[in-house]
């Protein structure tokens, strides 16, 4: 679980930084491209931070009661980060690439985390 955070705060930190490049630099790409770039890299810095802080909580919760609200986090969070790929992969270049494998690896980690949920009685 620890290296599941540890991965979860990397992919944050890159999600930030390449959200910083997006907004301070000027793209090769139509304005309604670049604003769905920039509402995908938010929304999936959201689902980041938001992976490591209830990987956080759930690593602390001793109740299987409680279980339930991380396997409803689990599939908000998978929701919140399928729909900033979507965003995101609106035109392809290598920016959006870039983006959008950093948004599949947070994908896998709340696959992950919803799956280590699941297996710990929380359904």
């Amino acid at each position: 679980m620890a290296l599941l955070r540890g991965v979860s705060l990397a992919v944050t930190i890159a999600l930030m930084a390449m959200t910083a490049y997006v907004w301070g630099r000027r793209l090769d790409m139509s304005r309604g491209g670049l604003r769905h770039l920039r509402k995908g890299l938010s929304l999936a810095c959201a689902s980041s931070i938001l992976l490591a802080g209830v990987s956080t909580l759930w690593l602390g919760a001793s109740t299987r009661g409680f279980n339930f609200l991380f396997v409803v986090s689990a599939l908000a969070g998978n929701l919140l980060n399928a729909t900033s790929l979507l965003y995101g992969l609106r035109e392809l270049n290598g920016e959006t690439v870039s983006a959008g494998l950093l948004i599949v690896v947070a994908q896998l980690l709340w696959l992950v985390f919803g799956f280590l949920v699941l297996r710990s009685g929380g359904a």
